[in-house]
């Protein structure tokens, strides 16, 4: 986690000051979603849940979505952009957004 945090300070997103208050690391075993029956009403319950309290989860365990590696890298560009304040970007939601 230690790397982690000293690369978010490098790439100027955690400023000099900041405080880091809580951190979790988690090893998943898995390499697939599940999807059942009610799937998409408590993933986007909990989507919104985590967007209300500024959390913008990505790939596929979190957006409980199965997505490619292509398919994250434009998210995670896209995300990139919009929180560093480049003019002219559009959300990661928009299936147009091609960061590259």
């Amino acid at each position: 986690m230690r790397t982690t945090l000293e690369d978010i300070r490098r790439s100027g997103y955690l400023p000099d000051g900041s405080q880091v208050v809580g951190e979790c690391l988690l090893v998943n075993d898995w390499g697939y979603v599940v999807f059942e029956i009610g799937t998409r009403e408590i993933a986007s319950a909990l989507l919104g849940y985590l967007r209300a309290r500024r959390v913008e989860p990505l790939g596929r365990f979190g957006r409980w979505e199965y997505s490619s590696m292509a398919q994250i890298m434009r998210d995670a560009f896209a995300l990139g952009d919009r929180l560093s304040g480049v003019p002219g970007r559009r959300s990661p939601d928009d299936p147009e957004v091609v960061p590259w």
